[in-house]
């Protein structure tokens, strides 16, 4: 049984040569099939899976949790991948992956380390394997990538350059060549990828395509596809898109091919502050306009001392007119219950309310009960 899923390994795994294409790999060294991303500007807590290089580019910290559903491969996987630079200038990625398929589970964990900057970087991914098809076995990755110009990146990735054999499975090596293009800056990354195993040779490499579009601040779309240059290997197709808050992020994508789908869900934590919806934050402030008439002074142990203090009603107008100019506050929701004061006062606290929204502040009024003057400031 052994030596039969060996040999399909072997016939099968020149599909692997992409991650957009694993919706119909054989190859369970490469894993959960991620997002499309190229050699040349892989990044983050899974930029081992694509070139380990591109950890040095993580940020502080980052934690991605994956979702796999593959239709075409009977598989259900799940992935958990962290990734810390603390210094800036040497990255440390972790991950587990779990892969349910065809009735067998197994488990990929991974340890990743690159050093370096935006100009050269170098990394190394060491894998490990249980059960399955490829029961304790190991293997490394090699990557090297260069930034020389925030516009243009050059990548390199030799997976399984160890090429390990055990039980009769081999893990044949497999080189990505990729460069990627910025040409608006971080608005548009596009990589393409040339990638072919040592089995299958040059003759029947393929390649790769990955666009990644901030169409704007915190909303991403993911686009990807993989060719050989055969008509029987076939064209990978996927889409996706990812929602992003200041540190946090969720997304989905769907990948395609002749044989089936493959649906992914994902969820990121950085600590890094990246490009957000564009929804406003900021303080709400609650002011309450009852018994504005009566003098909290009166009576007091402060007014039996002789010491004056302002009244409500002019702590309140002096409160909404710092709210108008306190780049904090988003809005206001005033509660107006019976205030007991005048017209005049009335018409004062009305044009303080006028003044908040000329500032671009919000206003709302939850009226509880109110007489004439109440009902002109509401």
């Amino acid at each position: 049984m052994r030596s039969a899923a060996a040999a399909l390994l072997c016939l099968t795994s020149a599909l692997a040569h992409a991650q957009v294409d694993a919706v119909v790999h054989a190859d369970p060294s490469r894993g959960i099939s991620l997002l499309a991303e190229g050699a040349a500007y892989s990044s983050g807590a899974t930029s081992a899976t694509f070139n380990p290089a591109g950890i040095v580019h993580t940020g502080m910290f980052e934690l991605f949790y994956a979702h796999e559903r593959s239709i075409a491969r009977k598989a259900v996987n799940d992935g958990l991948y962290l990734a810390l630079n603390p210094l800036d200038f040497i990255g440390i990625a972790l991950s587990n992956e779990w892969m349910r398929e065809n009735g067998n589970d197994f488990r990929k964990t991974a340890f990743g380390l690159a050093v370096g900057g935006e100009a050269i970087s170098a990394g190394i991914n060491f894998n490990w394997f249980s059960d399955g098809t490829v029961d304790k076995q190991f293997s490394v990755d090699l990557g090297v990538q260069t930034r020389f110009s925030r516009y243009f990146s050059l990548g390199a990735a030799l997976k399984n350059a160890d090429q390990p054999t055990r039980a009769g499975v081999t893990l044949f090596r497999r080189l990505d060549l990729g460069v990627g293009i910025r040409p608006f800056k971080e608005r548009l990354t596009i990589g393409v990828d040339w990638v072919f195993d040592e089995q299958s040779g040059p003759a029947h490499s393929r390649l790769a395509y990955s666009l990644d579009a901030m169409v704007i601040n915190g909303l991403h779309l993911f686009a990807g596809a993989s060719h050989g240059f055969t008509s029987a290997e076939g064209l990978f197709l996927q889409l996706g898109l990812r929602l992003d808050t200041p540190h946090f992020g969720a997304g989905y994508a769907l990948s395609g091919a002749s044989q089936g789908l493959n649906h992914l869900a994902f969820a990121r934590v950085t600590a890094d502050k990246v490009p957000a919806l564009p929804i406003r934050d900021g303080l709400i402030a609650l002011v309450d306009l009852n018994s504005l008439g009566e003098n909290e002074g009166q009576g007091t142990v402060g007014s039996l001392l002789g010491v004056k203090e302002a009244d409500r009603y002019t702590r309140t107008v002096a409160t909404l007119d710092r709210a108008a100019t306190d780049p904090r506050l988003r809005g206001v929701v005033l509660k107006v219950e019976t205030s007991g004061v005048g017209m005049g006062r009335a018409q004062e606290l009305r044009n303080a309310v006028l003044k908040l929204r000329a500032a671009g502040k919000k206003v709302v009024a939850l009226i509880l009960s109110c007489d004439d003057q109440d009902f002109l400031v509401a």
